[in-house]
C-alpha cells in the first residue's frame, strides 16, 4: 500500500506527533491560567501546521501561515487582557475554532472557505473526516502491511519485520487484558489475588515520581489515541453548496420568500409609528399591556435578533438556489424587496436600541447584542453584493469578524 501523504512522510508525521505529546506533558497537573492556554493554543497550531501544512500550494503557505497567526494573536490578547469572562470565554472559543476551520481547509486543500454554509458546516465535516481517519488509523494499526508499519520498520532489519503481528497483539490485547482482569475481579477471591499483585508490584515504585509519571504515561497515551487519526486525514474535494445543484427548489423557496416578504412588510408599516417617528403619549401604548414607551422598544429584543438571523439564512438560501435557477427573475425581484425590508428592519432595531440607551443607559446584553446586529448588518452589505457580483467575500467577511 502506497503511502498516500506526501511531502511530510508518516513517519515524520508520527514523530511529529510524540513531540507534541511531550510538549503536552508542560501543562499536565498545572492550571492552565491564560497565559498557558495561549501558549498551549500556539503550540497546537504549531502541531498542526506541520502535520497539514504540505495540502497548501507553496504560494500561498507564508499568506496563510501569517493570516492563522495574526488572528490567533488577536484573539490571544483578548484572553491575556481578561477583560471580563465572558469575553475572555469567547476568544477562548474563537481560537479553537480558527484551529478547526484550519484542519479544515487544509485538509480539504483550500486556501480558505468557498462561502458561508462551507464556514458553518466546517465543524461537523471535520468530525465526519475525524471518524474517517479515526477508522484508517485502526485498520493501518491492525494490518502488518500496511503503509503505517511500513514506515516504522528499515530495511535492514530483515527477518524482524515477522515480529509486527506479534507486536500488533501484544497492543490489542493488553488493553483486552486490563478490562478482562477488572471485570473477574469482581470475585472476591480473585480480587484479593490482583490486589496483592498490585500492591507488590507498587512497592517496587513508591514515591511521588512514579506515580507522577505513571499518570503522565496514561494520559499521553489517550491524547495520543486521540490526535493519531489526525495522521489519516485524507484529502478531500466538493464544494457543500453543490448538493443542491441536483435539485430544483426555485418555486419552492419563491413561495416562503413572498410569504415573509409580505409578514415583514406588514411588521414594519404597523411599528413605524412607534419607533420611527417622534415618541408618542405612553398612554397610547397601554391598548397593546405596555406601561412606558422603554418597556415597548424593550420588548422582544432578543426574538428580533433571532429573526435577522433566519432572514439571513433565508436571503442565502435563496441567492443558493437563483445561482442553480439564474432564468427566475422572479425569485430575483422578491430577493431584492427583502433585502430593503430587512435593511429596513434592522434600522428598526438600532432605533430601538436607541430609545431605550437614551432612557436607562446601556446594559451588557444590549451591548453585545448591538455588535452582534453590526455583524449582521455588514454581512448583510456582503451578502446584497454576492447578488450583483460574482466576487468572493468570504476572507473580508472574516476579517471583519475577527477585528470585530
Amino acid at each position: 500500500m502506497e503511502n498516500s501523504q506526501k511531502g511530510v512522510s508518516l513517519r515524520q508525521k508520527l514523530i511529529i506527533l510524540i513531540g507534541f505529546i511531550l510538549f503536552s506533558n508542560l501543562f499536565f497537573f498545572h492550571p492552565p491560567g491564560f497565559l498557558g492556554f495561549v501558549f498551549y493554543a500556539f503550540g497546537l497550531f504549531t502541531f498542526l501546521w506541520l502535520i497539514f501544512s504540505q495540502n497548501i500550494p507553496p504560494k500561498s503557505r507564508s499568506l496563510i501561515l501569517f493570516f492563522n497567526i495574526a488572528i490567533i494573536s488577536l484573539y490571544s490578547l483578548s484572553v491575556i487582557t481578561q477583560i471580563s469572562i465572558f469575553p475572555s470565554l469567547l476568544a477562548r472559543l474563537s481560537i479553537l475554532f480558527t484551529l478547526s476551520l484550519f484542519v479544515y481547509t487544509t485538509s480539504h486543500k483550500l486556501p480558505f472557505v468557498r462561502n458561508l454554509l462551507d464556514l458553518i458546516i466546517s465543524p461537523f465535516r471535520n468530525i465526519s473526516s475525524y471518524l474517517e481517519g479515526l477508522g484508517k488509523a485502526i485498520v493501518e494499526s491492525i494490518t502488518p502491511d500496511s503503509a503505517l508499519w511500513q514506515s516504522l520498520t528499515f530495511r535492514e532489519f530483515g527477518k524482524a519485520k515477522s515480529l509486527i503481528p506479534y507486536l500488533i497483539g501484544a497492543i490489542i490485547g493488553i488493553p483486552v487484558l486490563f478490562i478482562f482482569t477488572s471485570l473477574l475481579s469482581a470475585d472476591p477471591a480473585f480480587g484479593s489475588f490482583v490486589n496483592n499483585i498490585s500492591k507488590f508490584i507498587s512497592s517496587w515504585f513508591k514515591g511521588d515520581f512514579w506515580v507522577n509519571l505513571s499518570q503522565r504515561g496514561v494520559i499521553s497515551l489517550f491524547l495520543f489515541a486521540a490526535l493519531f487519526p489526525l495522521l489519516f486525514f485524507l484529502p478531500k474535494d466538493g464544494n457543500p453548496s453543490r448538493i443542491l445543484d441536483k435539485f430544483s427548489f426555485s418555486k419552492q423557496i419563491t413561495v416562503v420568500i413572498t410569504f415573509i416578504v409580505v409578514l415583514l412588510g406588514t411588521f414594519i408599516v404597523i411599528q413605524w409609528p412607534y419607533v420611527f417617528v417622534n415618541v408618542p403619549f405612553e398612554t397610547h401604548l397601554s391598548q397593546f399591556g405596555v406601561n412606558t414607551y422603554s418597556e415597548y422598544v424593550k420588548r422582544g429584543f432578543g426574538e428580533f435578533i433571532f429573526v435577522t438571523l433566519l432572514v439571513y439564512a433565508l436571503l442565502w438560501l435563496g441567492l443558493i438556489v437563483k445561482r442553480n435557477s439564474p432564468s427566475k427573475k422572479i425569485l430575483s425581484w422578491i430577493q431584492y424587496i427583502l433585502f430593503a425590508e430587512f435593511f429596513i428592519f434592522l434600522l428598526s432595531i438600532f432605533r430601538r436600541v436607541y430609545l431605550y440607551q437614551s432612557y436607562h443607559g446601556w446594559s451588557l446584553g444590549r451591548i453585545y447584542g448591538t455588535f452582534l446586529l453590526l455583524w449582521i448588518l455588514f454581512v448583510t452589505i456582503t451578502l446584497f453584493l454576492r447578488h450583483i457580483s460574482s466576487r468572493r467575500y468570504a476572507l473580508i467577511e472574516t476579517l471583519f469578524t475577527a477585528i470585530f
